[in-house]
């Protein structure tokens, strides 16, 4: 049984989404077991789910069991994506049980897409020639401060202690651009040497991946078509959709694109098998680095007793079921 917006907490509302939420405590299996029902976060699922499983099947497998062996950029680059998209499915399938699973599975999300585009960078800029020295030097740590520092921490720590803030979407929004275009920074050289009228086809791929990107930002801003029509879009067809519909035509367009970069005539600079190791080892204390946030991030959400307020009449829904020792959701009276 569905429920419509009025009995749902603000934090869990979507705007100009009227009806289709699920009920709040229920068992996990019953959310898993909503992505087969009707349900406004049923697509959400779907719209990332099988382009993991498409990406999985179609790239990451097929360079893992390519003759001549996997090449080491592309893997980092579909790894990078199939994570962006479980994160993203399980997060929108599993977050609305509780407060609790809220904001854990929205801050797996966000590491899913921080995550994705560390991988993407450390791809491009392997493959990419020397830039000069600075380039050379400082890309990688300039990549990490982007995507971890301001796209993930910040978001974080805004979505967890100030989700009613104004000009919080802003801020998620400025801090994602700066990470999208310090991801083409590798391009550069080849967006000089290459104009987009020549012939270089992985290099058009990667311009359309951007074009997809700024597109996707303006469904998740502009909330469009739901906000010209409440109630109609509920379940099929409402802005974040197809914004996922996007993501997916992005990250298409970037394996292309990589793949023709690395199977192209021009060599690209074999990395050595001390590189590979190292660049294993950054990706592995970066894994805990984002343990580490999360685990702070929630952590802190829970010790702290605040109550956010959302009418005058305010109370607490606890949830006896949830795998959190604490579990509390501010909620708003339906009117009767």
């Amino acid at each position: 049984m569905l429920i419509d917006v009025d009995d749902i907490p603000v934090i869990l509302r979507r705007r100009h989404i009227l009806t289709s939420y699920r009920p709040l405590h229920k068992s996990t299996i019953y959310y898993l077991l909503s992505a087969f029902t009707p349900n406004n976060e049923m697509l959400n699922f779907w719209t990332h789910f099988l382009p993991a499983i498409f990406i999985s099947i179609n790239y990451l497998y097929s360079e893992l069991t390519s003759i001549n062996g996997p090449n080491f950029n592309l893997l980092i680059l579909y790894i990078g994506i199939v994570i962006l998209f479980i994160c993203s499915s399980f997060a929108h399938l599993l977050h609305s049980k509780c407060y609790s699973s809220h904001i854990f599975w929205l801050l797996i999300d966000f590491f899913g897409i921080s995550f994705f585009s560390i991988c993407t960078g450390f791809q491009r800029y392997l493959n990419s020639k020397s830039q000069g020295i600075l380039y050379d030097i400082g890309y990688i740590p300039c990549l990490l401060f982007a995507s971890l520092g301001l796209q993930f921490t910040c978001t974080s720590y805004l979505f967890v202690f100030k989700n009613f803030m104004r000009g919080r979407i802003l801020i998620k929004i400025i801090t994602s651009i700066i990470v999208a275009l310090w991801i083409y920074v590798p391009l550069i050289e080849r967006y000089t040497a290459n104009p987009l009228t020549n012939k270089d086809i992985a290099l058009h791929l990667h311009t359309k991946a951007l074009g997809w990107l700024f597109l996707s930002g303006f469904f998740m801003g502009s909330k469009i078509p739901e906000r010209f029509t409440e109630g109609t879009f509920d379940v099929i067809g409402y802005s974040h959709q197809l914004f996922h519909s996007c993501i997916f035509m992005v990250t298409w367009n970037l394996c292309e694109g990589a793949y023709i970069d690395n199977k192209s005539v021009e060599e690209i600079i074999p990395i050595s098998l001390f590189k590979k190791i190292v660049i294993i080892l950054l990706l592995i204390i970066i894994f805990i680095i984002y343990h580490i946030i999360i685990k702070i991030m929630v952590n802190k959400a829970y010790s702290e007793s605040k109550m956010i307020n959302n009418s005058s009449s305010r109370f607490f829904l606890t949830n006896d079921s949830c795998i959190y020792s604490q579990c509390h959701i501010p909620f708003k009276n339906k009117k009767l």
